[in-house]
């Protein structure tokens, strides 16, 4: 199955809920989920991610590009590089980005609040799932931090299943681990 250069061939529940929320996000118009490929796009992640994590600071929005594009430039020789996905408008806008390793872990996916309820997450992830599988991972998983009520009951919904509390992050904070399998 291939929709508008997505393609989709080895997650069913993917591939499911892709359709799914394609159909959903037609009312928004063209949005394009695909791998970070040029430097506005990793710009744009930062800004978006910046103002999410840090209120929008500009230090930390420049060191989250060049995390973004260290990363995205590594990608080029190895695939055991974490990747970013970026959600793009037809004027080049970031909407939304996720960022995902090797082994199916997905961390950051993050929607812009204007573009939240429109199914966005729901094409991030399944796009990670797709690519995770690509890279031989058995299962999408990640952490959601426990006051983040919003963050769990959308994974719940996409038929996560709730883990173990676990300690995740640079700051080691508690989150329950998530997890779905490809089989």
């Amino acid at each position: 199955l291939a929709v508008d250069g997505d393609s989709f061939d080895g997650v069913l529940w993917a591939t499911d809920l892709m359709a799914e929320a394609r159909a959903t996000v037609a009312s928004y118009g063209a949005v394009d989920i695909r791998e970070t490929s040029q430097i506005q796009e990793s710009w744009g992640a930062a800004l978006l991610l910046a103002e999410w994590l840090d209120g929008g600071d500009f230090g930390e929005t420049v060191k989250r590009f060049f995390g973004f594009e260290c990363t995205r430039l590594i990608s080029f020789v190895t695939d055991r590089q974490p990747i970013t996905v970026v959600a793009i408008d037809d004027d080049g806008t970031v909407l939304g980005l996720a960022d995902l390793k090797q082994n199916g872990y997905v961390f950051n996916l993050f929607v812009s609040p204007s573009c939240r309820r429109q199914r966005l997450g729901s094409r991030l992830l399944a796009w990670c799932a797709n690519k995770a599988w690509d890279r031989g991972a058995r299962e999408l998983w990640m952490h959601v931090d426990l006051t983040n009520a919003e963050g769990l009951e959308f994974y719940e919904r996409l038929g996560f299943a709730k883990g173990p509390q676990e300690a995740f992050g640079s700051d080691a904070r508690l989150g329950f681990r998530l997890s779905k399998s490809f089989r």
